[in-house]
């Protein structure tokens, strides 16, 4: 059985952050609502997909339990809270919060699938997955379903909850997916009455170490966040927020290392190694990628297909190669929602030398002109 199928691309949504655990009860919701405000806090638009189906919590923790979804029949319509983070969860479909979903693993599989194509999210800096807790079907067809830009794993400091946890690790690695960090959850409570703050697990390895996973933060266990009946972002002790932006700061550093590493650029070449102003009509594609040493390197020449970009397979084939952004010179609009479609960024206006194209667009010296193709008539 292939366990890393074919992913379903939504190129408006550029991050997808998914938040796991191996047991229920160590705050992994919190977590993710945590981030997905501290993220929204810093600017970035934020969705929050709360993909545990049978313990939905993420629209109480959010203030928005009281609303309800909507769906056209095609669509599925996020909720916004006060902070601007679109939220789907079951229970937004639901009119009694406390009726339990009592479904089978095929139907739960099914809501994620949704949940991920037909919600109307637009565009999104992030979307931040709150996982069921475990290795369920859920949680299989999420990662086989949805392009995650990694996880961030949540535990508490007890040896038999690592173990569990690490099955979690395990299974991320299994479906190709890079794991981003720890969060290390109530190891420390902090005392209501006096501020100071005690240990609540003596002695022991700390969880990241036992992982062998970076951590992320280490949260203490405060009680006006424990018992806060929604985590609204200016409702937040100090202290909480800057927690949370730790953990936003260190998901945004390691997947900012990630996408350089795994960037792939393509740009239409000709014989002569440089770039072909027409998209449509090139001879090969140069694909580069940053190696170990995050050197550029040309890593293979894809054959073009025949006919015009728009119409040919060659989006679909570059897709698969693992390309991420083509540099061209001159494309129609038409070529770049094909490519757009298959998740790959468009940049014009290159010319020159294909591997310095691709260089000045990787350091951000390159921004997309708009040029269209002559060809067909259009310009800007």
């Amino acid at each position: 059985m292939d366990l890393v199928p074919e992913k379903v691309l939504r190129p408006e949504i550029k991050r997808v952050i998914g938040i796991v655990s191996g047991k229920g009860g160590v705050g992994k919701s919190t977590v993710a609502v945590l981030l997905a405000e501290a993220l929204a806090s810093r600017g970035r638009s934020v969705g929050l997909l709360d993909a545990d189906i049978t313990g939905p919590s993420i629209p109480r923790l959010l203030g928005v339990e009281s609303f309800r979804a909507e769906s056209d029949g095609t669509r599925l319509y996020p909720i916004e809270n006060e902070e601007g983070i679109k939220v789907v969860s079951i229970n937004l479909f639901s009119e009694d919060e406390d009726a339990p979903v009592i479904w089978r693993g095929p139907l739960l599989a099914k809501a994620i699938e949704q949940f991920w194509s037909d919600a109307d999210w637009g565009g999104l800096d992030y979307l931040i997955v709150d996982f069921p807790p475990g290795t369920s079907d859920i949680a299989l067809t999420a990662f086989q379903t949805i392009p995650f830009a990694g996880v961030v794993v949540v535990a508490t400091p007890q040896d038999y909850v690592s173990m569990i946890v690490t099955k979690s690790v395990r299974m991320a690695s299994m479906l190709k997916t890079p794991v981003i960090g720890l969060v290390e959850n109530m190891r420390t409570m902090v005392c209501p009455e006096c501020g100071e703050e005690v240990q609540l697990f003596d002695g022991g390895a700390s969880g990241h170490s036992r992982l062998g996973l970076p951590l992320l933060a280490s949260l203490p266990w405060r009680k006006e966040v424990a018992q806060a009946p929604s985590l609204r972002w200016s409702a937040l002790p100090e202290a909480a927020r800057r927690d949370a932006d730790r953990i936003a700061g260190e998901v945004e550093i390691a997947v900012r290392k990630q996408e350089v590493t795994m960037l792939k650029i393509a740009v239409p070449s000709r014989d002569d190694g440089l770039v072909d102003e027409h998209f449509g009509h090139c001879k090969e594609f140069r694909v580069f990628r940053f190696d170990d040493k995050k050197a550029l390197v040309e890593e293979s020449v894809i054959p073009s297909a025949d006919g015009c970009g728009c119409k040919s397979d060659i989006a679909s084939t570059l897709a698969k190669a693992g390309v991420s952004c083509l540099v061209a010179g001159n494309m129609g609009e038409g070529a770049v929602r094909v490519l757009g479609a298959q998740g790959i960024s468009v940049v014009r206006g290159a010319s020159g030398d294909a591997r310095a194209a691709a260089l000045a667009f990787a350091r951000g010296d390159l921004a997309d002109s708009g040029v269209g193709c002559s060809a067909h008539g259009q310009t800007t």
